[in-house]
């Protein structure tokens, strides 16, 4: 008897301390707190940190940077322009010659279920966009590899066509055993760089499929990032 109880109070504690680790496990949505949300949209299975790198090694001419449109003042130096597809953040400033930059970035998946119920209660600005497009694509958000706070110009207009093909072009959700699927669209959040990436649904992804892999690439800044599909799952159904 008693060591049914041990391991029934075992399963309990398990269960109290996941809930606590994990709230899209052991809670109902109404009861997230905002550090529940702020786990979910930033550090869970659908939002993970990834790092961006350059290509290649630093040169010494790579060391002054141009700032991205908007920025200036940033006490940035110049050196290479932005439409080069240098630039890096600024996180060449604290690499060292013959080092590869990176700089860290998440990688989200805003049509997934539970971030889309965390996106809504946190009041995003994005939120209905994001539920609207999920019927019918997978939206991938990356966050912090284009600049924050840029101010729409004759230069550089609100969602820049260049910079929105280029994405488009250089970005795929690869899954093994299948075609790569490229997106459909992309936008670029000026106030906070969010870069939004909508993939059709039109080739489902599946749990059998174990795995699926974010390429993407912001001028010579390379992005790739795995997630785990049995890690994936809300409410025993794969959520993307």
């Amino acid at each position: 008897m008693f060591p049914r109880l041990r391991r029934a109070g075992g399963v309990v504690w398990l269960a109290v301390a996941l809930g606590a680790s994990q709230p899209w496990a052991g809670k109902d949505p109404g009861q997230w707190t905002p550090g529940d949300l702020q786990k979910i949209l930033s550090d869970s299975p659908w939002a993970q940190q990834a790092m961006a790198t350059f290509g290649k090694a630093l040169e010494p001419d790579d060391m002054a940077v141009t700032p991205p449109p908007g920025a200036g003042g940033s006490g940035v130096a110049g050196g290479r322009g932005v439409t080069d597809g240098r630039w890096d953040g600024g996180v060449a400033r604290n690499t060292g010659v013959g080092d590869t930059p990176e700089l860290p970035v998440t990688v989200r998946w805003d049509s997934a279920l539970p971030v889309r119920e965390a996106l809504e209660r946190s009041k995003d600005a994005d939120a209905a966009t994001v539920a609207e497009r999920a019927e019918r694509d997978y939206v991938i958000t990356v966050i912090g590899l284009t600049p924050a706070n840029v101010a729409p110009s004759a230069e550089h207009p609100a969602d820049d066509p260049q910079q929105v093909q280029g994405f488009i072009a250089n970005s795929r959700l690869l899954v093994r055993g299948g075609a790569a699927i490229a997106p459909e669209d992309a936008k670029i959040d000026a106030k906070t760089g969010a870069v939004h990436l909508f993939f059709p649904r039109s080739r489902p992804i599946v749990a059998s499929d174990k795995e699926v892999n974010l390429v993407t690439r912001f001028g010579s800044v390379n992005v790739q990032k795995r997630f785990r599909l049995k890690d994936m799952m809300y409410k025993g159904q794969l959520a993307l």
